[in-house]
Formats: C-alpha cells, structure tokens, sequence
C-alpha cells in the first residue's frame, strides 16, 4: 500500500512509470535458500516527456532474508526532475507575464503557446519494509517511508495481516497506511483565488521571495494527512489460474491545492485575458480545492500459466468525492523465447472524468466559484501506455531486464464552453512521453 504522495506535476505519469520499478526485478524469495541470504534489487529510469518534464531515477534496495521467508528490505530513491509544466493559463494571442505567487520569479510566454513553468528539484525517499511470518498460514508486512524534495516533505507507514485458509488456497488480506505531508513553497502556500500579478498577491501576505515572516522565522509549511484501508482476497482456482480482488479507501485532508497551479480569467466575448486594473498584465487567479477528499478504488487481477508462459489481466476502478471516476486496464503477457530469455508486451489504458470543480478557464461575467482548478491532472482524459520489457534469467541468482514504453495522453482540446480566441487553441494539449528503464537483482 503507497504511503507516499507527490505533488508534482509529473506525479501521476511518474508514479505509472516506476510503480514496478522494482518489483518487476524480483527473484522469487525460495532462491534465497540456495543463492545467498542478501538480494540487491537495482534499476535505473528515465522518463522524458516531449518538450517538457525530463526525470532520471536511480533506485536501490537490499533485502535480507532469514528462515521462513522472512526479510527486510531498505530502499532509496533519487528522483532528479527538471523541465517545464502548465501552470493552468490558457494560451493566448498576446504575450503573457506571471509576476509570481508562492514567491516565483516572474516569467513571461510568448503568444500562441500554451503557458509553461520552469522548474527543477531532486526528491530523495527512503524506504523500510519487512514481511515475518507469524504461524504457518499467516504473516505480517510493516513499511515505513521518508521523501524529502525542495519544497515538500512526506512521511508515512503502513501494516498489512495476511491469512490463509482453504487449505492455503485463498488469502485474505487487511492493510492500512498513514502519512503526514508537508507543503512549503518558496514564500509561503498563496491565498486562494487572488491575482497573482497585483502587487500583494506573493505568499501569505507582502513578503518578497527569500524574506522571513513576521515572527523571523520563515512560513510556516501547509500540512496534509492521508490515511487508507485496503481488503483483499486471493484465490487459486487451478494449477494454472490465480485471482486477486482488493477493496481500498482513503482518506485525505489538508492542504490539497498546488501552490503553482493558476486560472486564467478571460473576456468574455474576446476569450483575451483580462487585464488587472493596476497593471498592464492579464488576471490570473490562484487555484482552491477542497481541503479533504475521499477516495474508493476496487482492484482485479488474474494470472494464467499458458502452457509456461505467463498472462496477467487487471482492471481497477476508482471514484472520489471530487466527481473524478477513472477505469485502467492493463495486459503483460510474458513470453519465453528460448532458455534464459524473455520478452513482455505491455499494453495500459486509463480514461476518467473531471473534477467538479475543473474548469480550462474562468469568464469575467460570472461569479467567483468557492473552488476551481485548471490543472490538466483534474480534467477529463485518456492515456495509453505501450511498450515491451525484453529480460533474462540467470538461475535461480540474478535477472536483468530491459523495459521500453511509451506514454499518450489526451483530452478534450477544444471544448464548447471556449469563447472567442479560445476557441482557436488547443486547450487541452497533448502529453506525450517516454520510458527507458534498466533493472538488475542478484542474490549474494
């Protein structure tokens, strides 16, 4: 169960990325008995996405193991991220300056582009797990995480029970996580909803970039605190054929809203954007969301041995409280091609709906909205994820693996509710990236 939650804008297409970074490595846990009590599990990414976000990750993890299958495993992620995101403007026709809130640097996009943020930061996570056995027919599993980056801090822990019956045919499983989050962005989380090219809008209140507060000692970080369930049953309907059905909600509340993200408020016949009274630029509020949200998610999976080769099937649907309902299918079917030599076709594909409170963009005839979010993440889109993993086995001591995929995803560009130049743009652009990862386990 994930504990931790990034708020970057490459999060989800990151999280897609490495969710089996790892784990798509592992030597079965019975060659310890034979190989060595250690296993180094190592894998390097690198994730690109077309003219904007580029991240390499390094990953290791050392598990040791002792008898019964029992282990512990520690884990360290390096995430260095660089490139440029939406900020949640809509393009334009003329030129676009952003003076920064959150204690930016002012910037300023050209005509006729979709407006982009510059950034860069380096996410350094920790992570311990173990598994001990507690009676022939059941276990327990602890985890504990740190990640630390530039302006967010995340700490967590999770705990599951497995038990099986029918003659250890059927698993039963009951887990839970909590995680405590901390938002600090360079002068302060903004105040919802206000201009950030008039001249107070930096921060939480009048300090410039880098300045403390009142109190001489700095702005005091945004918090937010998740917690999840999960329940899970795994049957083994034949020799060849396994099934895993999970049930997990969530729990989160605090400060949801990304310090970063803006909502262009336009004409509202012209589409242009409305240009602030004290200043020559346009008007550009800063996001609201809820401060809590509550998530659903129901998880199938099957497993078939087809005459030594593997297919694995899942789909997983997930709903909020936040009007936001997606559907993921994903197929690997992993065939054998001669001795130690393997090759796995992935194909993923995802669509959901938009936050309630989502919007492109806001008119200036109609009243302010208590929350409203341009961010693409919230709005309504498909993506496919294409790619093959091409491995070898070694024995029962290491593996080496090789994964290439490629990531698409779209939405709806021009949408009936666009006014004037809008309807001209591409309000939803396309996100297109790439996936190369290397992998390496051996025990010792």
């Amino acid at each position: 169960m994930a504990v931790i939650k990034k708020h970057s804008d490459v999060s989800s297409a990151l999280r897609l990325a490495t969710c089996t970074l790892l784990s798509s490595t592992a030597i079965s846990s019975q060659a310890a008995e034979t190989s060595g009590d250690w296993l180094f599990d190592g894998a390097i990414l690198h994730y690109s996405e077309k003219d904007r976000v580029q991240v390499l990750e390094p990953v290791i993890a050392y598990r040791k193991y002792a008898q019964f299958d029992e282990f512990i495993e520690y884990k360290l992620t390096i995430d260095s991220m660089t490139g440029a995101s939406p900020n949640g403007a809509t393009p334009s026709n003329v030129p676009q300056t952003f003076t920064g809130a959150s204690g930016q640097s002012g910037y300023t996009v050209p005509a006729d582009e979709t407006p982009l943020r510059d950034f860069s930061d380096t996410r350094v996570a920790f992570n311990i797990s173990s598994e001990t056995p507690l009676s022939n027919v059941s276990r327990r599993s602890t985890g504990y995480a740190l990640s630390v980056e530039q302006d967010y801090g995340s700490a967590g822990f999770n705990t599951s029970y497995s038990k099986d019956v029918n003659d250890k045919h059927t698993t039963l499983t009951a887990g839970l996580g909590i995680s405590l989050d901390l938002v600090y962005p360079d002068g302060g989380a903004p105040d919802p909803l206000i201009n950030i090219n008039e001249p107070t809008a930096q921060g939480d209140g009048e300090e410039e970039e880098g300045e403390e507060d009142e109190d001489g000692e700095g702005f005091d970080p945004e918090t937010k605190g998740m917690f999840d369930v999960l329940f899970g049953v795994t049957q083994v309907l034949n020799r060849y054929t396994l099934m895993q059905l999970n049930y997990s909600h969530g729990f989160i509340r605090g400060y949801l809203t990304d310090p970063y993200k803006v909502v262009s408020v336009v004409d509202s016949i012209t589409g242009e954007p409305l240009i602030t009274p004290t200043t020559t630029y346009g008007t550009y509020l800063t996001e609201n969301r809820p401060d809590a949200r509550d998530t659903n998610s129901v998880y199938w999976k099957t497993v078939v041995n087809i005459f030594g080769d593997v297919l694995r099937v899942s789909y997983r649907y997930y709903w909020d409280d936040w009007g936001i309902k997606s559907n993921t299918v994903d197929v690997r079917y992993r065939l054998g091609i001669g001795g130690k030599f393997y090759i796995q076709p992935h194909y993923r594909y995802y669509t959901q709906t938009a936050a309630d409170f989502y919007r492109h963009s806001l008119r200036d005839d109609e009243a302010l909205p208590e929350y409203v979010s341009a961010d693409f993440r919230l709005g309504e889109f498909a993506a496919t994820t294409m790619g093959v993993k091409i491995g070898a086995d070694f024995g029962t001591s290491s593996k080496f693996d090789i994964r290439f995929e490629q990531y698409r995803q779209t939405g709806e560009s021009h949408p009936e509710d666009a006014v004037g130049i809008q309807r001209n743009y591409d309000l939803y652009p396309t996100l297109e990236a790439t996936i190369f990862q290397i992998s390496y386990s051996k025990y010792f």
